[in-house]
């Protein structure tokens, strides 16, 4: 299998999260996200939340993190492409 093909396939399965089993245990992203941002500003001391973009930019970057300590585990480059995508979607909301 080639890189691309790899890559693509890592690709398909953030999209079936995204479209299936994240929506139905979670909700809609932008309004988990915006829970999340008020939940971590008031822990963080915060004036204001953190933006929905900014939770998933924040989340992208744990599974970056994870990816260097296991480069090997799937789940992290899934997850991290899937957090990618969702903070793109929020911008919209």
């Amino acid at each position: 299998m080639s890189t691309a093909d790899r890559a693509v396939n890592v690709l398909n399965e953030s999209g079936h999260l995204l479209s299936n089993d994240r929506n139905a245990v979670y909700g809609d992203a932008v309004h988990d996200f915006r829970r999340i941002g008020e939940v971590w500003a008031a822990l963080l001391d915060l004036p204001l939340p953190i933006a929905p973009h900014t939770v998933a930019a924040m989340l992208a970057g744990m599974k970056l993190v994870r990816s260097q300590i296991t480069p090997e585990h799937r789940d992290n480059w899934v997850d991290g492409a899937a957090y990618s995508a969702l903070g793109f979607g929020t911008l919209d909301s």
